[in-house]
C-alpha cells in the first residue's frame, strides 16, 4: 500500500522471474503457527509456484507445529474462496508442519511441481505442542507474541474479520479477549457456559 501511494513498484506476493534471476535455490525458513489463515503458508505456496515455473530448487527447513500434529479442525476452502488467507484446501487447523504441507502441495500439484527438498527436524513427534519442545518462542509477528498465542488465534481470529467485535489485536493480549458493543456481558456469559464446551469457562468482566 505504501509503495503504491509513493508511486513505487507494485507489491507482489509471488516472486517474479526478474526477482529470481540468477537464483539456484529458494529456501523457506519461517515458523508457522498451524492455522491455514496465517499467511506464512500462503507465502510458501506462492514461492513454490514460482520455483516450479522458473525451474528453481525449493528447500523447506521444517519446524514444529505449535498446535501439535494431532489436531485437525474446520472445513476446507471452497475454490471460489481461495485467497492469501486461504491458499490451499486444508482444514483451518491443519495439523501439519511446513515440510509436510510442502510435500502435500507438491504431491497434489496444486501449484505445479517444483524440485522440493525438506530438511527434517529432530525430536519432534505428532503429539508435541510447542510447550513440549523446550524451545524458546520467538514472536512470529506482533500479534503472536507468546507460544500459546496460536491457541487463541484459531479460536478468535475469524471473529476479528467481522469488523465489529474486538479480539485484543493491537493490545497486550492479542486474540485473548472478545468484546463487542451492545452485548450483555451477563447474558453472553450465561449462554456460553450453558453450552458446556469442553475446556472452556467464560467469566463476566467487570471494570
Amino acid at each position: 500500500t505504501s509503495a503504491r501511494k509513493a508511486g513505487g513498484p507494485k507489491p507482489t506476493r509471488k516472486p517474479t522471474p526478474a526477482m529470481l534471476r540468477g537464483i539456484e535455490t529458494l529456501v523457506f525458513d519461517l515458523q508457522d503457527i498451524g492455522c491455514r489463515s496465517y499467511t506464512y503458508i500462503s507465502t510458501m505456496t506462492k514461492c513454490m509456484e514460482a520455483a516450479a515455473e522458473n525451474h528453481i530448487e525449493f528447500v523447506v527447513l521444517d519446524r514444529p507445529n505449535p498446535l501439535g500434529g494431532l489436531r485437525a479442525e474446520g472445513p476446507l476452502v471452497e475454490p471460489q474462496w481461495i485467497s492469501f488467507v486461504g491458499q490451499i484446501p486444508v482444514p483451518y487447523v491443519h495439523g501439519m508442519t511446513c515440510g509436510e504441507l510442502a510435500r502435500m502441495i507438491n504431491g497434489k500439484g496444486w501449484v505445479g511441481r517444483c524440485d522440493l527438498k525438506v530438511v527434517p527436524m529432530r525430536g519432534w513427534t505428532r503429539n508435541s505442542t510447542w510447550n513440549d519442545t523446550s524451545l524458546p518462542w520467538i514472536p512470529t509477528s506482533p500479534n503472536i507474541p507468546r507460544w500459546n498465542s496460536p491457541l487463541y488465534y484459531v479460536a478468535t481470529g475469524l471473529i476479528g474479520e467481522l469488523h465489529g467485535p474486538e479480539t485484543g489485536v493491537g493490545g497486550a493480549r492479542p486474540f485473548e479477549i472478545l468484546a463487542a458493543h451492545g452485548v450483555s456481558a451477563g447474558s453472553f456469559t450465561n449462554y456460553m457456559n450453558f453450552q458446556y464446551l469442553g475446556g472452556i469457562t467464560v467469566s463476566e468482566y467487570r471494570s
